[in-house]
């Protein structure tokens, strides 16, 4: 749902001249911009943005840029579908592509996404 708030962590850590700024698994928040489901043919959509995440000195960091994430879209389904029922069938098989569907967006708890410092942030490290 747009708005729905959400928690992420790093995949890896975030090193700057030999030194650790960000821990891999540093807790992050984020919220979801924009959701298109899938219709007919065309994929699904989300959005999300990835807005601040904790510094290895406890700081938040300021993140920019959304990430996009789509489903599968079945256009070239569609398009096989309906050479192979206009074959089988004659002028009904034009309808064929009809019966193939985008699909929605699904998203794992290992999916990994990237995202960007939005500008110089001091980080005191050891």
């Amino acid at each position: 749902m747009v708005g729905q708030r959400f928690a992420f962590q790093a995949a890896a850590p975030v090193i700057v001249n030999s030194r650790v700024v960000i821990a891999k698994g540093a807790g992050g928040a984020g919220r979801v911009v924009r959701v298109k489901k899938a219709q007919g043919k065309s994929a699904g959509e989300i959005t999300l943005q990835f807005t601040s995440i904790h510094a290895a000195d406890g700081r938040p960091v300021f993140l920019t840029e959304a990430s996009t994430s789509k489903g599968s879209a079945e256009k070239g389904k569609a398009s096989t579908a309906t050479i192979a029922a206009t074959l089988a069938l004659g002028p009904l098989g034009l309808f064929a592509h009809n019966m193939v569907k985008g699909k929605d967006v699904t998203i794992t708890p290992n999916q990994m996404f990237p995202a960007w410092v939005k500008s110089n942030t001091s980080i005191n490290v050891p």
